[in-house]
């Protein structure tokens, strides 16, 4: 009976740990995916700075796995492809990542290959296709 009840706890601890495990997890790969998105907007934020500071004629080609928007704001906002749908283009609260540059750019939407240039000090961004 002794053995049944210390076998019984060992596993009840066994189970509390494997939650904790399982939930710690869950939490790096949330925090992850941030880490992500925040390195691809400032990537985006330092290409647009340095195209400004290099001056007319700077051109620069990247590629992002992302949804990017850059706004007329010198605001530059990050989501997830799989988090736009076709009738709503807000994702859910909190996946999105923001992040600012300096300069002034047109509003801009894109994902995959694109190429940005500072034509005569306007910062211009284009889809490359294949």
């Amino acid at each position: 009976m002794e053995y049944m009840f210390g076998f019984g706890f060992m596993l009840l601890l066994l189970l509390v740990l494997l939650v904790f495990i399982f939930d710690r997890n869950r939490e790096l790969g949330e925090a992850k995916v941030f880490l992500d998105k925040k390195s691809e907007c400032l990537k985006f934020s330092a290409l647009l700075n340095s195209l400004t500071t290099a001056g007319d004629g700077a051109e620069a080609h990247t590629s992002t796995p992302y949804f990017v928007t850059i706004f007329n704001t010198s605001l530059i906002n990050v989501r997830e492809i799989a988090n736009i749908s076709s009738e709503n283009l807000s994702a859910k609260p909190g996946s999105d990542v923001t992040c600012t540059f300096t300069g002034i750019s047109p509003y801009y939407q894109f994902t995959g290959p694109v190429t940005l240039r500072n034509v005569q000090d306007r910062i211009t961004i284009s889809n490359e296709t294949a």
